[in-house]
């Protein structure tokens, strides 16, 4: 009888030993996605000036809810969800 509670208890552990390691992976990956997006909102502005036209416009969809330009080139903006942490600023307006 013991030696079956015992066989029991070990395939237990066995179960919860797979789905820790299991949870442990998601996590692993879940960090490193979290790490890779960190490092681009860390460094958003030197990204977004060394992107072509095509990225840049990227850029700014995924910062931007919208991007208002009046006749004198002055730049108003309303940002997205996570790229409130980032700011783009220009020192000179760009046309």
């Amino acid at each position: 009888m013991l030696k079956r509670e015992q066989d029991r208890i070990v395939v237990e552990l066995d179960q919860v030993t797979r789905r820790i390691n299991a949870h442990f992976g998601d996590y692993s990956d879940a960090r490193a996605h979290l790490d890779d997006a960190l490092g681009l909102l860390a460094n958003c502005a030197d990204m977004y000036r060394r992107c072509d036209d095509t990225n840049r416009r990227l850029c700014n969809q995924a910062f931007f809810t919208e991007v208002l330009i009046d006749e004198t080139t002055n730049c108003v903006s309303s940002t997205t969800g996570p790229s409130r942490l980032c700011s783009i600023r220009r020192s000179t307006p760009t046309l």
